[in-house]
């Protein structure tokens, strides 16, 4: 199979295929683990993660929501009424 072919197994793009066959083919296996990615430091210090990761298993309506599914809607209003911190949908 080709790369766009696997891709379409998971649904990724065939860039992303070609680039862990590449990983692969110069690392071994260790090139197809995940590691540490670039980007904006989190906002919320590791307490109100964890805090964050408790209320996120139990269904939203039981932490004070009329919404039956957790969205990113529904996340950032949370992380707002907890802690006031204002965060886009996508962040």
């Amino acid at each position: 199979m080709n790369c766009r072919e696997v891709a379409q197994l998971p649904g990724d793009s065939a860039r992303s295929v070609q680039y862990g066959v590449h990983r692969f083919e110069t690392e071994g296996f260790a090139g197809l683990t995940e590691g540490e990615r670039p980007g904006r430091p989190s906002r919320l210090p590791e307490e109100q993660l964890t805090e964050m990761s408790a209320a996120l298993r139990e269904p939203p309506v039981e932490v004070v929501l009329a919404v039956n599914l957790w969205g990113g809607k529904a996340l950032a209003w949370l992380i707002k009424q907890r802690w006031g911190i204002d965060l886009g949908v996508r962040q």
